[in-house]
């Protein structure tokens, strides 16, 4: 007999046997969290906000996005909060007093809500796999004759909600929505 591992962990990445992501996205935060410290020690040190902002992203912001192709299209509202909520909790260290709200603080670093940053991953993962011989064919194009066809790439067919979300057809509908992009290379 085989032992059933109910939340096995794989290169970093939770993996639950029901599918859901939430210790995934609950150990995510927990790393994200505990990494901020080193904002804490450089801000007692004085160190400028360009350079809190830099720490921020290389040791805080990269386990947010950590396997993000694998998961992105399937966490819930409530997961992507959580996540989301690192990046308010590290502007607003970095701001202190100055942090009037979220969208502000964005605009003033530069940077862009995690959740879109994860899209754009995901969209780069894709287009990435279409240059490489042994994954391209996991975004077949279409076999169409109409130039003024809106979608060039195939999307799977899907019966349950659960696959319809599934990272592959998510990105198929991501490269779909950039299909100008490849159209004109074509």
């Amino acid at each position: 007999p085989l032992e059933t591992v109910k939340k096995p962990k794989i290169l970093g990445t939770i993996l639950e046997n029901d599918l859901r992501w939430d210790s995934n996205t609950a150990q995510i935060t927990r790393s994200a969290y505990s990494r901020m410290r080193i904002l804490h020690k450089a801000i007692e040190f004085g160190a400028p906000i360009s350079d809190l902002i830099l720490l921020y992203i290389q040791y805080v912001r990269n386990h947010c996005e950590k396997s993000c192709v694998v998961w992105n299209s399937l966490i819930t509202k409530d997961n992507s909060t959580d996540i989301e909520r690192v990046q308010k909790t590290a502007l607003r260290i970095i701001y202190k007093s100055n942090y009037i709200d979220y969208e502000n603080a964005l605009k003033i670093s530069g940077l862009e809500p995690l959740s879109e940053r994860r899209k754009n991953l995901c969209l780069k993962f894709a287009k990435g796999c279409l240059k490489n011989e042994d994954t391209k064919d996991m975004f077949p194009l279409k076999n169409v004759s109409r130039t003024r066809e809106p979608e060039i790439f195939e999307v799977f067919p899907a019966n349950t909600s659960r696959m319809q979300n599934s990272p592959i057809i998510y990105m198929q509908h991501l490269l779909n929505g950039n299909s100008h992009i490849y159209r004109n290379a074509q």
